[in-house]
């Protein structure tokens, strides 16, 4: 843990005040009639939520999978939950929030599948773990665009949920179930805060875990379940957003250190304000709203450089 971490911590919650006041008042510092706050509100809450929700799971998955580029989307997570939300949209759902049950079934099968698909022998290997991540990326997203040929109705929707929109309309009726939604993720992401003890002995390696007393495989799989869910409501909700997770652990590591005890809410408070910006630009940079994906892959361009960089010097310096 840094030296100085209560202060990065603090100084992340201040921005993420100010930011949100900024947000919510469309940067003018006053607030808006009653019915275009309600509409600003709404979407503010699912943003965060989602920002917030897989920020944390790709600080739980990069410490499960001991791989500095483990996140969501690159695993293919989002993918699969994108799969059974569309397949949903596509066979007659017309409430996003009916999509949860086949996005999580699908999110499931894909990180356990990818998970032992890359153990040879007993051991995880990192690059199998990515490699496969992106076939069954490439795999849902083009059975995806086949749906989308065939049920060409859908296709404005689905396009949009490919890369993550917020600024979902719901209906009075359906505002309670939305509400309840984002409450269910956000428990589901603070749930790794109960094993913050076991993730801080599983970066020492899992047989220096093991023999800390830490069972492994019932953590891996408790992480494996939260992350899952977590992102099957928000990809059924917000549709697939790539890169937060993989860009706000990594930066929160290094500038507060690895224990989860901080290192969770912190990332989850960074990626909230992440989303929060990232959706600002999205609806001012362009006549049209760009999807959270498109704005967020340009920040993660300078973020892969920087890994690489890192991980060259740290060669270098081995």
């Amino acid at each position: 843990m840094r030296k100085n971490w209560f202060l990065w911590l603090i100084t992340i919650i201040l921005t993420l005040v100010i930011f949100s006041i900024l947000y919510l008042t469309n940067f003018t510092f006053r607030f808006p009639p009653k019915e275009i706050f309600y509409i600003r509100l709404i979407r503010f809450l699912v943003t965060s939520v989602a920002g917030f929700t897989l920020a944390i799971a790709g600080s739980t998955l990069q410490t499960i999978l001991q791989n500095p580029l483990a996140d969501p989307y690159i695993l293919g997570i989002s993918s699969g939950a994108l799969l059974g939300v569309a397949l949903s949209k596509i066979f007659g759902s017309q409430f996003h929030l009916t999509a949860f049950l086949p996005a999580f079934v699908f999110a499931m099968v894909t990180i356990f599948s990818i998970y032992y698909l890359a153990r040879v022998k007993g051991t995880l290997v990192k690059e199998l773990l990515i490699l496969g991540g992106l076939f069954l990326n490439f795999f849902f997203n083009g059975i995806v665009f086949y749906l989308l040929v065939l049920k060409r109705e859908v296709l404005e929707e689905i396009l949009y949920i490919l890369w993550g929109y917020t600024g979902i309309i719901v209906t009075t009726g359906e505002l309670p179930f939305l509400i309840i939604s984002l409450f269910i993720a956000f428990i589901l992401a603070c749930l790794p805060l109960l094993k913050v003890r076991e993730l801080d002995a599983i970066t020492l390696g899992d047989y220096e875990a093991m023999s800390l007393g830490v069972d492994v495989h019932k953590v891996r799989n408790f992480v494996f379940f939260t992350t899952s869910a977590s992102t099957a409501l928000v990809v059924s909700i917000t549709g697939a957003i790539g890169f937060v997770g993989l860009m706000v652990p990594n930066i929160i590591k290094k500038i507060i250190g690895g224990k989860h005890a901080i290192l969770i809410p912190a990332s989850g408070l960074c990626g909230a304000l992440l989303m929060l910006i990232a959706d600002a630009i999205s609806r001012n940079i362009s006549p049209v709203e760009l999807p959270l994906s498109i704005i967020l892959g340009i920040f993660a361009v300078p973020f892969f450089f920087w890994i690489i960089w890192r991980q060259r010097n740290e060669s270098n310096r081995g």
